[in-house]
């Protein structure tokens, strides 16, 4: 016997599209086998794909509930009410934004920048937003980052220019984690970032989270051309999905790149 959940298979097919998870990262965040939760969606031969264990239920609420910030008991409700109440509960999680994640997240001191990539490093001072404030570099210098975090946390840059936000990390020569010391290099030594056109502010986002399964972000390591910003908007919700991160932090510096007299 099992609990009849109305419209269960849409309810999932719904929270994987606006969470971003995966059958089997889904699975894994909640604890069940890939099957049950394909069997949620789809039924199989010895399932209803409307019934689930009470077991199930729970774990399918307290998902919810991290991912859309409500109660065990609202959440529970959700999955046992109409689809339409379901959709607003999750598309509400849904508006959290790139722009709102920085505007309003705690950010702590912890990006070291190396022109040239000197040795020693230099604690870089936030500067909200005058270009004439902030860091003065020239097109073609190179440069390095270092970021202070607990070892393990996972990493990702995101650089801004005129032109857009590109993925620094992970990527291609970058480290994905904090080091078991406490401290990573962007990029990994002995390599070096470069400034290119355009000329002008260039601001640099690192975040870490702390997390077992990689974030999905990564999935754009690589990519030469800007991120949109739905791929930013799903990056600032996985963040910020309790199901997913159990914390995290993020930094940020601004250079003021200029083009050699």
């Amino acid at each position: 016997m099992g609990v009849e959940v109305p419209q269960l298979g849409k309810k999932v097919r719904l929270l994987l599209l606006e969470s971003g998870h995966t059958l089997t990262s889904l699975a894994i965040a909640i604890g069940r086998a890939k099957a049950t939760v394909s069997g949620w969606i789809n039924g199989g031969k010895m399932n209803d794909p409307e019934v689930t264990p009470e077991r199930g239920l729970d774990d399918l609420a307290e998902f919810l509930a991290a991912f859309a910030g409500i109660s065990h008991e609202r959440a529970r409700q959700a999955w046992m009410g109409e689809y339409e109440a379901f959709e607003a509960a999750v598309k509400a999680r849904t508006q959290v934004d790139f722009a709102s994640l920085i505007a309003a997240g705690a950010r702590k001191s912890m990006l070291k920048y190396r022109p040239n990539g000197m040795e020693e490093a230099r604690l870089v001072t936030f500067f909200a937003s005058s270009a004439g404030h902030a860091i003065a570099a020239l097109v073609g210098e190179s440069f390095a980052l270092d970021v202070d975090g607990p070892p393990d946390a996972q990493i990702v840059l995101i650089a801004q220019s005129a032109i857009g936000h590109h993925l620094g990390a992970p990527g291609p020569g970058a480290p994905s984690r904090i080091g078991p010391t406490g401290v990573a290099r962007l990029p990994d030594a002995p390599s070096l970032y470069q400034f290119h056109e355009p000329a002008g502010l260039h601001t640099f986002f690192v975040f870490l989270a702390e997390c077992a399964a990689p974030l999905a972000v990564g999935a754009h390591a690589g990519k030469t051309t800007p991120l949109t910003e739905a791929e930013l908007n799903a990056f600032a919700r996985e963040l910020t999905d309790a199901s997913r991160v159990s914390n995290w932090w993020f930094d940020t510096l601004a250079v003021d790149v200029r083009r050699a007299l």
